[in-house]
């Protein structure tokens, strides 16, 4: 057992990091100039008015007043439990979160549940610290691996440690599925006041959700303590306390462990050997986008071909947005034609990995919270980087089942299972099913098939791409990276467009030339990029 402290909080830390002066009375101002021949300021918001129009925009469903006001908040001591649950399973806010690929975990942390007695607080201590000793091992495993392979005899030292720098965070992106979902990240998370009035209303999904939420609203009411006025009182009237959420009732009703097993096992079983299965589509998809493109021009629905329409929208010669690094897409009235085409996927991937997945929040997935994902036996994901390196391979495996032994021997003390999972590894299996529109998708492949992507969710998304080219060809072969996108094969880009990089990355560029392989590009190819 490892001797090193750990650090665990049972209170995180919330800060209110910046906000509108006066979010009530400007919310109240802009329902008042709705219907007012002029703007209202918030100073000419009286007393009567706050009540008597909060509390009608409110029970009215009047609530888009309510969005003008954003809070922005710093969150220290929260679990990754936490915000692949709550704070990131939606998609009305904007995130900046720490970076567990690129910062070293040196400072061993995680949230500490509502535990009873010292002989779990200590098991759950040791499980804790046990993973920072297995992410530690991964790592210097990993690191001394990939120096091997990447480190020139004939370095300098300054290139050398620059190297050594690099490979490090690789070893590090393995590294950290061997790390609990309950261990601390920092992050700054900013939403609008209806947002923050649905967390609050929904904070029963989970205990830590009750926890952080309440203390976000308390940071808000410090500010202005009308805000919260209408919401409380509806709440008086029917709580929400986790028994009575939606989730709750069929999480009792129906989840069994029996259950579970028997849907693990279809599920997986449904894959057929895919990491995300494509399990529906709309079937004339290019014919509907030639289609949807004609009505946006005001055409007769046969003006265009199939094969004209997806250039259109998706060959660079033709489509200068493809050139911009800000995403035009959603602005263009021409792209948005892309919304009526849809692809839907059956999903296994790693809880570490849909953390980063779920935040391309326009493809929204069906995903279970944490707490139902527990299972008596190991149920994980393994990085490709571990699987070739047989040392590490044998300290994983190792790893994975004490992880899952520590697990349970917290549920036999009487723990339960929406606190005990807080110890399972951030390897453990998520099954999901995603589905994302064309337009979102396409930005979506853009970004995750490029070699830079963290590698689980580089073999999804290519596995994802290579479905839909399967069945509808022309748009699927216009799908990948950057590099892939720009490279106009159908045409020559205006030169009047300017001088376009094929890589998006800059220095960060992958060293090969994926642009001329694309879609021949293998698993091991990410292998060979630091």
């Amino acid at each position: 057992m490892s001797t090193r402290p750990v650090h665990l909080t049972d209170s995180p830390t919330v800060r209110l990091r910046q906000h509108f002066s006066q979010p009530t009375l400007d919310s109240i101002a802009a329902a008042r100039t709705c219907y007012s021949p002029r703007i209202i300021a918030a100073n000419e918001v009286s007393r009567e008015q706050v009540e008597r129009i909060g509390r009608t925009t409110y029970q009215g469903g009047h609530h888009s007043v309510y969005q003008h006001q954003f809070f922005e908040f710093e969150l220290e001591g929260v679990s990754t439990v936490l915000t692949h649950d709550v704070l990131h399973n939606h998609p009305f806010y904007n995130t900046s979160q720490q970076s567990q690929r690129y910062v070293d975990q040196t400072r061993r942390g995680a949230v500490m549940p509502p535990l009873e007695g010292p002989r779990a607080m200590r098991m759950y201590e040791d499980a804790v610290s046990a993973s920072w000793d297995a992410y530690a091992t991964l790592t210097e495993t990993l690191t001394e691996d990939l120096m091997g392979r990447f480190a020139a005899s004939s370095m300098d030292p300054t290139s050398r440690r620059r190297r050594e720098r690099d490979v490090r965070k690789k070893a590090m992106e393995a590294a950290r599925y061997a790390l609990v979902i309950g261990c601390h990240t920092t992050l700054i998370y900013t939403i609008d006041g209806v947002t923050l009035w649905r967390l609050y209303r929904l904070r029963g999904l989970s205990w830590e959700a009750e926890r952080v939420v309440s203390m976000m609203v308390d940071a808000v009411r410090g500010v202005d303590t009308r805000f919260f006025d209408w919401v409380d009182a509806d709440m008086k009237a029917r709580p929400l306390p986790p028994e009575n959420t939606l989730e709750g009732r069929l999480n009792e009703e129906y989840g069994t462990q029996a259950d579970l097993e028997a849907f693990r096992k279809s599920f997986d079983e449904s894959l057929g050997g895919y990491r995300s299965k494509l399990i529906d589509w709309t079937a004339d998809a290019e014919e509907r986008l030639a289609e949807a493109l004609c009505y946006q021009l005001s055409l007769p629905p046969d003006s265009l071909t199939k094969e004209e329409a997806v250039a259109h929208l998706l060959d660079p010669s033709k489509n200068p947005y493809l050139l911009e690094s800000l995403n035009l897409a959603m602005m263009s009235p021409a792209m948005r034609t892309m919304s009526h085409v849809h692809f839907t996927f059956n999903k296994r991937i790693s809880h570490v990995a849909d953390c980063q997945d779920q935040r391309h929040r326009m493809v929204p997935g069906s995903r279970p919270l944490s707490r139902d994902i527990d299972s008596p036996n190991p149920d994980y994901v393994t990085p490709l980087l571990i699987e070739v390196n047989s040392e590490a391979w044998k300290l994983y495996e190792d790893w994975m089942g004490e992880a899952w032994e520590r697990k349970n021997q917290l549920e036999a003390e009487g723990v339960p299972p929406e606190h005990a999972v807080y110890v399972l590894p951030r390897a453990v299996a998520v099954r999901l099913v995603e589905s994302g529109t064309l337009l979102h998708l396409f930005s979506k492949f853009f970004n995750r098939t490029c070699l830079r992507t963290q590698e689980e969710l580089w073999i999804a998304t290519v596995q994802e791409r290579n479905q839909i080219a399967e069945v509808q060809p022309l748009i699927g072969e216009r799908l990948g990276p950057p590099c892939h996108v720009r490279n106009a094969e159908a045409g020559e880009i205006p030169e009047e467009w300017g001088r376009v990089n094929l890589c998006n990355q800059g220095k960060l560029y992958c060293g090969k030339p994926v642009w001329s392989l694309w879609p021949a590009v293998r698993e091991e190819d990410i292998l060979e990029v630091i």
